[in-house]
């Protein structure tokens, strides 16, 4: 059997960390054979064209160094692993940004994401934005679609790719099936690794902290969804803190 464990969403500098501390805890005691960080691991804010706080001082340097420190946990966690770092839409903001902004500099490979996140020096493979990861018969990317309930994404992202899949991007978990002529398919949202407390959201925001693991055994993948609920998660009939 080779495991595949799936997190996104951290939005460093805005992570959670006693999440991370529990995600990075499980890959070091369990050893899957992959990890794939599935986008949003940085948030840039800076950059966003959202209205911004300015009294949040934290730099472009602060959350690339934040994020660049914990893929060095994760690949010392990590140690006999394939770990797969694939882009999500917070990442592109970055190239979008130089495009608008600086067009000039889009082209120095010291702006590159790899470069900033110092993914050779970690031994990450790097997964342009909207690419993806294929496991097994599941298709692994960041998604682009949001719906306003659990598993309605999972549905719009399987109407649009048309297989079985996991994305993030919802920042909650969530399921869709379908049966027919043509197989067995299934679509998973895959939590988040964020804070639940945004500052640009009036009330409780509908998200959900986790991470998922995709087992294969053979050419079949079983999915296996583990939800941190405030800072613990079972697994194995144990309860993590």
């Amino acid at each position: 059997m080779k495991t595949s464990a799936v997190a996104n969403d951290f939005h460093f500098t805005f992570h959670e960390p006693k999440a991370v501390r529990l995600f990075l805890g499980f890959v070091k005691e369990h050893q899957p054979r992959q990890v794939i960080i599935n986008g949003d691991l940085c948030d840039f804010y800076k950059i966003s064209k959202f209205d911004k706080d300015p009294n949040r001082i934290e730099s472009l340097q602060i959350e690339i160094d934040a994020a660049s420190d914990f893929l060095g946990e994760l690949r010392d966690a990590a140690t006999g692993a394939d770990v797969i770092f694939d882009e999500g839409n917070h990442e592109h903001r970055l190239r979008k940004y130089l495009w608008r902004k600086a067009e000039a500099l889009a082209s120095l490979k010291c702006l590159e994401l790899p470069k900033l996140l110092k993914l050779d020096k970690y031994h990450i493979k790097h997964v342009p934005y909207g690419e993806g990861v294929q496991v097994g018969k599941i298709f692994v990317y960041h998604g682009t679609i949001v719906r306003q309930d659990s598993s309605y994404t999972a549905k719009a992202e399987f109407l649009k790719n048309g297989c079985s899949g996991m994305s993030g991007h919802t920042h909650r978990d969530g399921k869709y099936v379908k049966r027919n002529r043509g197989g067995q398919f299934a679509w998973w949202e895959n939590f988040c690794m964020c804070k639940l407390d945004p500052e640009y959201v009036d009330g409780i925001v509908n998200w959900s902290q986790g991470f998922s693991l995709i087992h294969s055994v053979g050419s079949k993948q079983y999915v296996e969804q583990i939800h941190i609920n405030k800072g613990s998660y079972v697994y194995g009939g144990q309860i993590h803190k």
